[in-house]
């Protein structure tokens, strides 16, 4: 399995769009949505300069906090009604941050590294230089982890002290026992914070709202929106399906947009045709791919935040969860077709 930091994912996807003509605007912010008053079929979009652009459809790919999604006044939850309190409350608030060592641990530089004990400390050495001001003999790695509620909420870019304290307490400097030289956080490059939970949108395509019936149901006249990525569908980072469901959201959208503007740009548009059905289909997939993976990921999490205690069968039997996780694997992955289906799984490929 190869895993590709997002930087040069980016990188590969924004020199390939230029490459084909295509001029990407940063930055940009939208501050509302709204029903063209002069034409049904389009919206107005607009920015926070004021500028305001008319839209024949609005595809929303703002974010978890998506000004498109609120807009159109679509709903978002967890699909399974769980609320913030849940079992994996360790990973319910995280820290990311991008970093040089000193003493740094003798781990493979090629591997995700993940520590697990009463927390998950993830840590990979990035390729290459991804930061220019930071000398090119510094290998740069990232390293991520849950932040326990009872420490209050994490500052919005970690510092480097608070950076140390994460692995002093849950990362290497903790798994590499006393006798390993103390592994020293040099610089932090990039930092952040972030809540992991996991929410969909109730419908990925819908008409902005025009008004409300007699019944107090939302009428829907106004221009179409689509929402896709972190507008659609978030979820914690377990497995690294995020920005690649995204992905595929866009790249499954392509020719249902093309379909669409085809058949409203048609003379016979406003006829009886359902110019909206390759966007409707387009939503009910996507939206059902988006479960497949918020459940995986569901499921991982949760593996992976066993609680490493002791616990009873029956009063009489002891076990503790973690060795039994740890035992299960170190045996399954014995086998070829194991590690290929968990590679076949977490790399999307089960899942288009």
């Amino acid at each position: 399995m190869i895993a590709i930091p997002q930087h040069v994912t980016e990188q590969i996807i924004g020199k390939a769009a230029q490459e084909r003509g295509v001029r990407i605007s940063r930055p940009h912010k939208v501050v509302s949505v709204q029903p063209d008053p002069e034409n049904a079929n389009s919206s107005n979009v607009t920015f926070d300069d004021g500028h305001v652009l008319c839209a024949r459809i609005v595809v929303g790919a703002d974010g978890s906090r998506s000004t498109v999604r609120t807009s159109a006044k679509v709903g978002w939850a967890d699909p399974d009604g769980e609320g913030n309190g849940g079992r994996n409350s360790i990973l319910l608030q995280m820290i990311i941050a991008d970093v040089t060592l000193d003493n740094p641990p003798p781990w493979p530089k090629d591997q995700i590294n993940l520590a697990v004990n009463d927390n998950m400390f993830l840590f990979v050495a990035l390729p290459g230089q991804p930061y220019p001001n930071i000398s090119g003999d510094d290998i740069v790695y990232r390293m991520a982890c849950g932040i326990p509620a009872s420490l209050g909420e994490p500052p919005h870019a970690p510092d480097t002290e608070y950076v140390q304290k994460a692995f002093d307490a849950w990362g290497p400097n903790v798994v590499l026992g006393p006798g390993a030289p103390r592994i020293v956080v040099k610089q932090t490059a990039w930092s952040s914070r972030f809540v992991t939970r996991s929410s969909i949108a109730d419908t990925f395509f819908a008409h902005l709202p025009t008004g409300t019936d007699a019944t107090g149901n939302l009428v829907r006249g106004g221009g179409p929106v689509v929402l896709l990525g972190d507008a659609a569908h978030i979820h914690p980072p377990i497995g690294g399906q995020g920005m690649n469901l995204g992905i595929r959201d866009a790249v499954k959208l392509a020719p249902a947009l093309a379909e669409y503007l085809r058949a409203t740009s048609d003379a016979a548009f406003g006829g009886s045709r359902d110019v909206d059905a390759p966007l409707r289909r387009w939503a009910e997939e996507r939206r059902g791919r988006a479960l497949t993976v918020i459940r995986m990921v569901k499921q991982l999490t949760g593996l992976l935040t066993l609680p490493n205690q002791q616990r009873w069968v029956l009063g009489i039997i002891p076990f503790n969860p973690i060795w039994l996780r740890d035992t299960f694997l170190a045996f399954m992955c014995k086998f070829t077709w194991w590690r290929a289906r968990g590679a076949w799984q977490i790399s999307g490929l089960g899942n288009p």
